[in-house]
């Protein structure tokens, strides 16, 4: 990744958003305004925090909030592909390891497998794109993001008088009235101008608490609650995320390794995942601990790597632990295929561990 091949990739393209190395380095101007637009939605990021950026284009905020909130953690959200290259090329440049960068669009399905799986998202943000849906659907993408997480962060047209938006038309207008059926609390918190009397509101909406139960384990696409084991229960109260299954608990800042498979991740690279998976593990077994169930949806993406959630008393047998690793490690060796190629990595059992990987987390 370099700043050659940045160049390259916008050479035949427009940018929508600004592409920024540095401060003193500003490689390419986009069309919308991005650097006031970011002070205005900066007071309202939380350290310490997921935060999923929907539509996330060339990354600029979710850069911004990588650089600037180096506790939390970003998941970038860009269906486009030449847009996620690009974006994907800007994180390898400036070396950001709390983003992960998904080619993957946003839509029903996706939040509907989100809001029955055991996710603590603190905030989406979601910046001129849901105007491009019909407002019926925008609703029921306002009723699954108000049931996974407390916080929405989106703007949107303000269209008045006789400026009608090509997607969206006045239904959009006092979007707020909208947002307030799902929030308890929506501000505006500042109007941007495009000119030409193309207006944007950028709104906050949230909610205080947040009870979700019934929650699945693991994520899997259009799955049906009742034929999966639903047990879990997450509750949001106190701006912090507990668990609320008997024994209280509080939630690790982070989103599953197994969720972010299915939404197509293509930053960081296979490697990073694999070699974050290996000393997840080694860590633990290295300092005594063992290991209850190693599998890929028993590890967390945090601001600080990857975290194993599932753990024993008693270290098990050394030899089995490591096919357990190395199986584990396989699954993020092709993260572009299909999820029933996953599958089918995931059950390989191989006959050993390769001596490299011993020395990871050494």
């Amino acid at each position: 990744m370099s700043l050659k091949r940045l160049k390259s990739l916008l050479s035949d393209f427009t940018p929508y958003q600004d592409v920024v190395i540095k401060e003193e380095i500003i490689i390419a101007k986009g069309m919308r305004e991005c650097e006031k637009r970011w002070e205005i939605i900066k007071p309202h990021i939380k350290h310490d925090s997921v935060i999923v950026d929907v539509g996330s284009d060339l990354g600029y905020f979710t850069t911004k909030i990588a650089e600037e909130f180096p506790d939390s953690l970003v998941i970038s959200l860009e269906q486009a592909e030449k847009s996620s290259e690009i974006q994907k090329e800007i994180l390898g440049i400036k070396k950001l390891t709390n983003v992960v960068l998904c080619q993957h669009k946003m839509d029903l399905r996706t939040l509907r497998g989100l809001s029955i799986t055991v996710e603590a998202i603190d905030t989406f943000l979601i910046l001129n794109v849901l105007h491009h849906y019909p407002l019926e659907e925008s609703r029921k993408w306002l009723l699954y993001l108000s049931m996974i997480s407390p916080e929405l962060i989106i703007e949107l047209p303000q269209v008045s008088g006789g400026n009608k938006n090509s997607t969206g038309g006045d239904q959009y207008n006092d979007f707020d009235k909208e947002l307030k059926n799902f929030y308890e609390h929506v501000d505006i918190i500042e109007v941007s101008s495009l000119g030409d009397e193309q207006d944007r509101v950028i709104y906050k909406a949230w909610n205080e608490s947040v009870f979700r139960d019934k929650l699945c384990p693991t994520f899997v696409f259009d799955l049906i609650p009742e034929v999966m084991k639903t047990v879990h229960k997450l509750e949001f109260s106190d701006n912090k995320w507990i668990f609320n299954d008997g024994v209280r608990g509080e939630f690790i800042t982070g989103i599953n390794a197994w969720t972010l498979l299915y939404l197509n991740p293509i930053y960081p690279e296979s490697k990073w995942f694999q070699i974050e998976a290996v000393v997840a593990y080694y860590s633990l077994l290295r300092d005594g601990i063992g290991l209850a169930d190693v599998r890929p949806f028993n590890l967390l993406v945090t601001p600080k790597g990857m975290k194993a959630i599932d753990y024993d008393e008693v270290v098990p047998e050394i030899d089995r632990s490591m096919l357990d690793i190395e199986s584990t490690r396989r699954v993020f060796v092709n993260m572009d295929r299909f999820i029933d190629a996953f599958e089918d990595e995931f059950l390989r059992k191989p006959q050993g561990i390769p001596p490299v990987l011993e020395s990871l987390c050494d």
